[in-house]
């Protein structure tokens, strides 16, 4: 005797074909003569409901699946024992989710798969982009250099020395997943990363900056974020740091929003009347800054953002936006006190050994921290313009002495009042190339990335289809105040000029040069005077 042996591939050809068999009525033997008669169509009540087109539809869509499994060669089949090959046995149906959540889309394998493509930046998606990843990360790397008198070096927490930083390193991942489902992780692995501490820590640093996941498109709420996440409290903190015109955020960032430039919470974004109008809110676990997590009883922040875009012509190289926030916050339990600081607008070295240009003592407080910040920032063409002003605001609060470590701490904690702190900057910006321009992100109504008109390119004329061009030049100027005086408390104020260069070679690399004079203002011997600096950027991100 002869076994035949079938593998899946053959039963399932063989299924499809007997289905389709029954439906035309194939028979080899001879029919009655009163089947030969023309055949009546039957009723559609005496087939359950179906016309037999209705039927045929059916097992079409059906055929095309099986053929797509077929195609695709997915695992839904499988021996129906170990040691034998002449059986099988079906573990189940395929489920196609992907047709119930997109049943306009037809069955083709090829949707499953994602294509590989160059979108500022490696991605991988599908032909309908309802599945994407983003793989990437950028770098930063500074120079910088410092003139001051040598007599402030002492009344600095740390020398300012010239030297080099890899300001960032970072690794990130993201994307959606059925469209409407976002995700991202990224950490930093640079020892330039803010940790808050002007003590050397020999560990490896890791700073989590984005650990979260989204859903879009929710009624009511738009898109819910949920995990470790920026807040967008200020325009500045909004801006993804691929896209700073200056290299440094300005002195009211440091001071004030620093601290919970990421937390993690949940949070709600939507834009309403074409984009014109957007609010975001959130609620976060503070001390969650570097490693997302925290531990405390009721630390705890409510932060919210309004934006309104009264001219948004993307087209046209134009668009305004007017922003209002505020925020309020418990001081977390560890370390149980908070200060403000502000360091140079361009830095040398790790993050502990960047000196604080003025810092407050040890800020105890039962009450809860209250922050409020308005923006206004344009562009028309190849001008930006823009401005920013936040400030602190702290109730019965006692001055614990100093933060810097292995201070001697001799004085006795004092109640100092009612503590107001604030700053803001101005700032204007320029192309000097043809057609180039600053454009907002509607996602979070800041700073978009520049994508040159012509990319720098400069290589010999063996291939004369590829003309040179030089990318996009833009100059920058702004004005920076910061006061960290008030009631019984005072720590300083800063006044600083920055002139930017930026040279954009492409949509991801430019090389940035900025030129900073300071003038430092502290009630302290010798603490008074003028700080100059020159810090030079290579950026890249992909």
């Amino acid at each position: 005797m002869v076994k035949v042996r079938a593998g899946p591939k053959a039963w399932l050809i063989a299924s499809t074909l007997f289905l389709n068999m029954n439906i035309v009525g194939y028979s080899n033997a001879e029919e009655p003569a009163e089947a030969r008669d023309p055949p009546q169509i039957p009723l559609k009540e005496e087939l359950g409901g179906l016309t037999i087109d209705d039927r045929i539809k059916r097992l079409e869509l059906r055929n095309e699946e099986l053929r797509a499994v077929l195609r695709a060669d997915l695992p839904i089949y499988k021996n129906a024992d170990a040691n034998k090959t002449d059986g099988v046995a079906v573990e189940g149906k395929p489920l196609n989710v992907r047709q119930k959540l997109f049943p306009e889309k037809a069955l083709d394998p090829e949707s499953y798969s994602l294509q590989a493509y160059w979108n500022n930046g490696f991605e991988l998606r599908s032909d309908d982009k309802a599945f994407t990843l983003n793989i990437g990360g950028r770098i930063d790397f500074d120079n910088s250099w410092y003139q001051l008198p040598s007599a402030m070096q002492p009344t600095l927490t740390n020398p300012l020395l010239d030297g080099s930083e890899l300001r960032r390193a970072r690794f990130r991942a993201g994307g959606n997943i059925y469209t409407q489902f976002e995700y991202a992780f990224e950490v930093d692995l640079s020892s330039g990363s803010d940790f808050f501490t002007l003590e050397p820590n020999p560990e490896q640093p890791l700073y989590l900056t984005d650990a979260w996941v989204a859903i879009n498109d929710v009624p009511i709420f738009g898109s819910i974020k949920i995990g470790h996440q920026r807040e967008l409290l200020t325009f500045t903190n909004s801006m993804n740091g691929n896209f700073l015109q200056f290299m440094e955020r300005p002195y009211i960032f440091d001071a004030f929003n620093n601290f919970f430039q990421f937390s993690t919470g949940i949070s709600a974004t939507r834009n309403m009347f074409d984009d014109h109008l957007q609010a975001w809110l959130g609620l976060f676990r503070t001390g969650t800054r570097t490693g997302a997590f925290g531990v405390g009883n009721g630390d705890a922040a409510f932060s919210a953002r309004l934006n309104w875009q009264p001219v948004l012509l993307p087209d046209e190289q134009f668009w305004v936006t007017l922003g209002s926030a505020g925020s309020i916050r418990t001081i977390p339990q560890d370390p149980g006190y908070m200060y403000y600081f502000a360091r140079p607008l361009t830095r040398a070295g790790s993050a502990y050994q960047v000196p604080y240009l003025i810092n407050t003592p040890e800020l105890l407080s039962d009450d809860l921290v209250n922050y409020v910040n308005f923006n206004l920032h344009s562009a028309y063409g190849p001008f930006s313009f823009g401005g920013e002003y936040l400030a602190s605001y702290m109730t019965n609060v006692v001055n614990n002495g100093s933060p810097l470590p292995n201070a001697q701490n001799t004085n006795t904690p004092m109640p100092v009042g009612n503590l107001t702190f604030d700053g803001f900057y101005l700032e204007t910006l320029y192309f000097i190339t043809r057609n180039d321009h600053r454009p907002i992100d509607l996602k979070t109504m800041a700073y978009d990335r520049v994508i040159p008109q012509t990319p720098f390119i400069c290589r010999d004329k063996s291939d004369p289809n590829m003309p040179n061009g030089w990318g996009a030049w833009e100059v920058g100027l702004r004005f920076d105040y910061l006061s960290l005086d008030s009631n019984q408390v005072q720590s300083g104020t800063l006044n600083s000029i920055t002139t930017g260069l930026n040279w954009y070679w492409n949509a991801n690399m430019r090389i940035m040069g900025n030129y900073i004079y300071t003038f430092r203002d502290w009630n302290e011997p010798n603490a008074t005077g003028n700080i100059q600096a020159f810090g030079i950027r290579a950026h890249v991100d992909f």
